[in-house]
């Protein structure tokens, strides 16, 4: 970069800002792009003109909407840019709406300008006094801060100066992260919730009746509040205006709502009576109003929801963490919300990291894709621990990229009343998933709807998401009676193409082991509810299908599991087996074993040559 040529050109545009202001002032924000975006980051700070792409405009009035440009270097986002009019103030509000738009990215800069100013933060800083980075209050400080304004060039992002500088400066206090935010909020969401259904039916409901009831509200509420943000919720129907009732026409109002989303998506969400209480229950207004605000705002008043920002992936790291905290009763029967490592251990929930999610659908959906004679809406994917869904989330996004690419979309004839659409029919089509946790089960399910609402489009009337509640590894109800999972009954469709996820390690099984011995023909000494997730697996795959799991390391080295890799070896065709650290919450190593079921009697050592640190782990 020549940095005389480079401060000479920001000279005339500083000139012909100044001598020319009042025609500045006139131009809408769109017409600034052109006119000082474009030559301030393009002519002089270097960037191409596809380095950044439009974010999207206001949605429903300044509060709420996004920021203007996204920049990238290549495919990795570096910062958000909010431009306002010129003489439109960057105020505090400003200021909030362009962090909370970075933060909910995960992007740890962002920039706000009128061109008159222009105000540099880091996102993630705590210390609200240290959030902006640089300040330049007027024209003249691009020339007199030119060092400053040139850490906004591409060549510095390249170099990471930015970031550089803000280490050095101490500017990177970690604040807490997105999901972190939202999922203390939703805790005093249901808290709330769960306090006053105590206190107005203080011996009606049992512990796990409270927890359906809870779970429901706060799915509908998420979905409405995602469709607000979208711009998809019908006829304007919106929960902020819940906030300005007085108390007593509150929770009318909201069942109004609840009716209106029923009518319009027959997903079973919103249906009256069908699962638990959750329609017959009255919430006291004042608590209607408080628990809604928390889904606008965050509680500290620092962070503004927006969930048409928040990525799926983010709402399912939120939701994992979510299913790790359980109600506990007192001994005088009042309920408690409290994170249990227990629980988490009992059912084997730990949270999976977002691009190990990635990389398992990418190396088992993604190369069954190359099959050019396999057709992708026949493709059947199943998760046996589903957890928040976080794999057939990301599966769902595959398809929809492939299927909305192909001659399938083409051929596409939409109904009389606009209700057809490829998302949906990947609901209806691809994607299985089964959890022991019902509230999972219904998580997972309002996952797969957020990402299938569409502007103008309801769902279809029958949503039959095969999300089911059970025991994938139990088929008898003398075992689990109420748990039980029959997979010729719940899905008639049979073997599936692929079977991914993160199964449960170390859950709590030794009540049931003398089934699993004689169901899976395993051995009582170090038995792990993954083998037996493993095993049923390479059950339910057909034949040439893929295989992708999370599992411990020690799997393909310790004696415990000899008979478990030679299973595997006997009948399938390993692909990949990849070797990763740990993840939070859980203390050891882990592999992704990605393999296609094969059944062909060959000798093991000759089918499969895997070979780790220069050993065979045969």
């Amino acid at each position: 970069m020549n940095e005389i040529q480079v401060k000479r050109d920001l000279q005339e545009l500083v000139n012909d800002f100044k001598s020319r202001h009042s025609y500045y002032k006139s131009l809408l924000e769109s017409d600034i792009e052109t006119k000082l975006i474009y030559d301030l980051f393009v002519k002089i700070l270097g960037w191409d003109k596809n380095d950044f792409k439009q974010q999207g405009k206001v949605m429903r009035g300044e509060k709420r909407g996004r920021a203007d440009y996204g920049f990238y270097i290549g495919d990795k986002l570096v910062f958000f840019l909010e431009v306002k009019r010129v003489g439109i103030p960057l105020d505090k509000e400003a200021d909030k709406q362009v962090i909370s738009y970075a933060l909910s990215k995960r992007v740890p800069f962002a920039i706000s300008t009128n061109f008159e100013q222009m105000k540099i933060f880091c996102v993630e800083e705590a210390d609200e006094g240290k959030k902006i980075f640089r300040v330049f209050s007027k024209p003249e400080d691009y020339i007199e801060k030119f060092q400053d304004l040139l850490l906004l060039s591409k060549e510095s992002f390249e170099q990471d100066k930015l970031l550089k500088e803000a280490i050095k400066e101490e500017r990177l206090k970690k604040r807490m992260s997105i999901d972190k935010i939202l999922l203390e909020d939703l805790m005093q969401v249901r808290k709330l919730i769960v306090d006053d259904i105590e206190k107005t039916y203080p011996q009606k409901y049992e512990i796990n009746d409270r927890e359906e009831i809870v779970q429901r509200i706060i799915d509908r509420l998420i979905f409405i509040r995602r469709c607000e943000d979208v711009g998809i919720n019908p006829e304007s129907f919106y929960l902020e205006e819940v906030k300005h009732l007085p108390d007593n026409k509150a929770h009318p109002k909201l069942k109004e709502i609840f009716e209106k989303y029923n009518q319009v998506y027959n997903s079973g969400l919103f249906a009256i009576g069908v699962d638990n209480d959750c329609d017959n229950i009255k919430i006291d207004g004042l608590i209607i109003k408080k628990l809604i605000s928390y889904l606008y705002e965050s509680k500290n008043k620092e962070y503004i929801y927006n969930f048409d920002w928040i990525d799926a992936d983010v709402l399912g790291q939120v939701y994992e963490q979510y299913l790790g905290k359980i109600l506990l009763q007192s001994k005088s029967g009042k309920s408690k919300l409290t994170d249990s490592q227990a629980h988490r251990k009992e059912q084997g929930i730990f949270y999976t990291p977002t691009p190990v999610v990635d990389y398992v659908v990418k190396n088992t959906l993604g190369e069954l894709l190359k099959n050019k004679k396999i057709k992708p809406k026949d493709i059947k994917i199943l998760d046996c621990a589903c957890g928040s869904g976080s794999f057939l989330i990301k599966a769902f996004d595959y398809l929809y990229r492939e299927l909305s690419n192909g001659k399938e979309a083409s051929q596409m004839k939409f109904d009389g009343q606009g209700i057809y659409s490829l998302k949906t029919e990947i609901l209806k089509n691809n994607l299985f998933g089964v959890d022991l946790d019902n509230k999972a089960v219904e998580i997972t399910k309002l996952n797969l709807l957020l990402k299938a609402s569409e502007k103008n489009r309801r769902l279809p009337e029958e949503v039959d998401l095969h999300i089911r509640h059970g025991n994938s590894l139990v088929d008898s109800d003398k075992i689990a009676p109420k748990d039980y999972f029959k997979w010729e009954r719940d899905f008639q469709e049979g073997s599936f193409d692929i079977v991914m996820g993160n199964p449960p390690w170390g859950a709590d099984i030794l009540q049931d082991v003398d089934y699993f011995v004689s169901r899976y023909g395993v051995s009582k000494k170090n038995l792990n509810s993954f083998d037996l997730f493993v095993r049923k697996a390479i059950s339910l795959l057909k034949e040439g299908g893929f295989f992708g799991f999370v599992i411990p390391k020690n799997s393909i080295k310790s004696n415990d599991y000899t008979n478990l890799r030679k299973y595997i070896l006997e009948n399938t065709l390993i692909k990949k087996l990849t070797l990763f650290g740990i993840f939070e919450g859980v203390t050891q190593e882990f592999i992704v074993l990605i393999f296609v079921k094969n059944n062909d009697k060959l000798d093991i050592k000759n089918k499969n040559k895997i070979v780790l640190n220069n050993k065979d782990i045969i």
